[in-house]
């Protein structure tokens, strides 16, 4: 029996990184395999001990296409570990966000990716001559979803504007009239593109495992949803936030950034010889030559020392003697009113 075993791998045309394995047996294929597969992107390691407001901005580099997903799941996380509840309009901003990364997705999806393949064309360019309006229409559709994108979140691409418990800016009432007509003359040529590629022959393919969805009812989930749904085994379930005291294990006191870390596990303590960390800093657990575990102060990342108290007497003898020369501390004489700057 003469067996051959063909791995292509890096596909293009794909979302993520594509592999191709086919087995053929005496000149007959037996199995043909496609993994779209994701590598580690170790992103949970580059957002540990950073401030919690510039998670969203680095979660986005993650991809350049769902930039805008990952901004609001991550705000979703950050929300969940603060307790924090936002606005109606602030879930409708994040939804319009979301829309408007499905829309430069999906049309650089169909159009880009999936319709030349069902052409049998090598590339999108050999549609762009033959169609020309066809492409043209489909590049609008794109371009429609960047603006969405860059009306609400400020860039097309990794949004800037949505934060924690809302949005930075917002635009006016007549650019969200102005998008609402683009949308309704985009609409038609939407159905056409659904019917398009529902024409489309799609061979028989089977998928590996089971399908996750978020559900919520008599609506589209976006990103309001807390409810998820397997599609083949039917089990539904709500998600429940786990145990703050697991992400955050301090305050922010006054002058100091607040950053999420692991709660480190207590070693020592009264009676047990543990000393308490100073302000500004935390504990770590840090292996020693030995191997085991000693106990250590180290600063965090970005806090800020306690002034001196020297300094600080310093500045109120001078305060003292300022006052006694018939001047506040501000500079100006004692009973003369200040003028508003203009």
């Amino acid at each position: 029996m003469t067996r051959t075993a063909i791995h292509v791998d890096h596909i293009a045309r794909v979302e993520g990184h594509g592999n191709v394995r086919v087995v053929i047996e005496d000149g007959v294929v037996k199995t043909v395999e496609m993994n779209v597969v994701e590598p580690a992107r170790l992103f949970e390691s580059m957002v540990r001990g950073r401030r919690f407001e510039e998670v969203p901005y680095i979660a986005s580099r993650i991809c350049g296409i769902c930039s805008a997903s990952h901004v609001v799941t991550d705000l979703l996380a950050i929300e969940r570990a603060f307790g924090v509840e936002v606005t109606d309009r602030t879930r409708a901003l994040r939804d319009l966000l979301v829309y408007g990364s499905y829309l430069q997705n999906h049309a650089t999806h169909l159009f880009v990716f999936a319709a030349p393949d069902f052409l049998g064309m090598p590339s999108v360019f050999p549609l762009a001559e033959t169609d020309p309006e066809l492409f043209a229409q489909a590049l609008a559709l794109k371009a429609l979803g960047n603006e969405l994108c860059t009306k609400v979140g400020g860039r097309s691409v990794h949004p800037i504007t949505a934060v924690v418990g809302g949005f930075t800016h917002e635009i006016a009432a007549g650019e969200y009239r102005a998008l609402a007509d683009k949308m309704d003359e985009a609409r038609e040529f939407a159905i056409r593109a659904v019917d398009l590629f529902r024409d489309f022959p799609v061979p028989a393919i089977e998928t590996a495992g089971d399908m996750l969805a978020m559900v919520e009812e008599g609506a589209y989930p976006v990103a309001a949803s807390r409810r998820a749904r397997f599609l083949k085994a039917g089990g539904a379930f709500r998600a429940r936030a786990r145990d703050r005291s697991a992400v955050l294990h301090r305050r922010a006191r006054p002058r100091e950034r607040l950053v999420a870390a692991p709660r480190p596990k207590r070693q020592g303590g009264r009676g047990e010889g543990g000393a308490a960390p100073a302000r500004g800093q935390s504990l770590h657990e840090q292996r020693g030559p030995g191997g085991g575990a000693r106990r250590c102060a180290r600063p965090l990342r970005g806090a800020v020392p306690p002034p001196r108290r020297a300094g600080r007497l310093r500045g109120r003898k001078r305060a003292r003697r300022v006052r006694g020369a018939g001047r506040s501390r501000h500079g100006l004489h004692r009973g003369t009113a200040r003028r508003a700057l203009p």
